[in-house]
């Protein structure tokens, strides 16, 4: 198997692992808060019917907020990896396979293609907890609530979600070797409905 075909029978894996749990979480009743109360009393969470303007932290545990139904048309994420590897990239959102349906959202980025490409899956989903996964030519990995991944919001409204993440000495992966560094991985992300 060559590297290329390696890379892209990774690539697929991990999207195909991003939509099982897309799928297999998009039964619930969204929401995250520990009450189930809704009804706008404790931080983060809305009467039914609102949208929060400001959603609180999700950092390695917490609650995610409750985010609006509906497809996503633009984006951008700058990511940056350090530690054993090093990437600093820019992607696109991919409209069309980025959407929030039923409590849970998937966010799809990439830059380049074939070989080149590098692609940033982000799962938002209140039971599993926030996550993503990385795959590109420098390193492979992926992180959430159990790697003690930090996910903050700064926009959660009609137009679409803003927010960060970041995940400190994480396993990543290269692809065709045998070889697993240690990595930071911070990304500052944008999904425009």
């Amino acid at each position: 198997m060559t590297p290329r075909t390696a890379r892209s029978n990774t690539s697929l894996v991990l999207a195909l692992l991003a939509l099982l749990s897309f799928a297999g979480c998009s039964g619930g009743t969204g929401g995250g808060g520990t009450d189930g109360g809704g009804d706008g009393t404790n931080p983060g969470e809305t009467a039914a019917g609102e949208t929060p303007t400001e959603a609180p932290a999700a950092g390695g545990g917490g609650d995610l907020p409750d985010i609006a139904d509906g497809p996503y048309a633009a984006g951008t994420v700058h990511l940056e990896v350090s530690g054993d590897k090093s990437l600093n990239v820019d992607l696109a959102l991919i409209p069309g396979v980025s959407s929030t349906t039923n409590g849970a959202t998937i966010l799809f980025y990439q830059s380049g293609e074939g070989q080149d490409a590098t692609a940033l899956t982000i799962v938002l989903e209140a039971e599993a907890g926030p996550g993503f996964n990385l795959t590109s030519p420098v390193v492979l990995s992926g992180g959430g609530r159990a790697s003690g991944c930090r996910f903050d919001f700064t926009r959660n409204d009609a137009s679409g979600l803003e927010g960060t993440f970041s995940c400190s000495g994480i396993d990543g992966m290269v692809a065709g070797g045998l070889e697993n560094p240690q990595i930071d991985v911070r990304a500052t992300f944008s999904a425009d409905r």
